[in-house]
């Protein structure tokens, strides 16, 4: 009676129909490749994997795949808007700042009434004595 012997293959997926704006799933058909067992070696720098030696194609010459259908909950790529999103000027109107005199001639006028309020005090304060 002949051993069972592991077969192990692999299959690529093409995920780039999910790049799609508003895609959320996608239907393939696969075919497998036969790849060599992997065997795990044990040593002083760490484990390593090295494929064990040659092997027989399997999937390849009956044209074996599998059938993949993935689906999302939500799309990778979100779905672009039929018509486009409102600019912030469209929604809040531009706040009109209000034009304020300039600083220096209120601040010099203020210095003026400083100026005639401490000479009128002084004059005061001289009179009285």
């Amino acid at each position: 009676m002949d051993e069972i012997k592991p077969v192990f293959g692999r299959a690529w997926l093409d995920l780039s129909e999910l790049q799609a704006p508003g895609s959320k799933e996608i239907c393939q058909r696969v075919f497998l490749q036969t790849c060599a067992p992997a065997v795990k070696e044990a040593s002083e720098a760490g484990d390593t994997w090295h494929d064990q030696g040659e092997f027989e194609p399997l999937f390849e010459p009956q044209r074996t795949y599998i059938y993949v259908k993935l689906e999302l909950t939500e799309p990778v790529s979100p779905q672009i808007p039929e018509k486009p999103e409102p600019k912030p000027k469209e929604v809040v109107p531009v706040k009109q700042l209000i034009k304020w005199p300039f600083s220096k001639t209120a601040t010099d006028d203020f210095c003026k009434q400083v100026a005639i309020a401490i000479k009128a005090l002084t004059r005061e304060y001289y009179n009285t004595f």
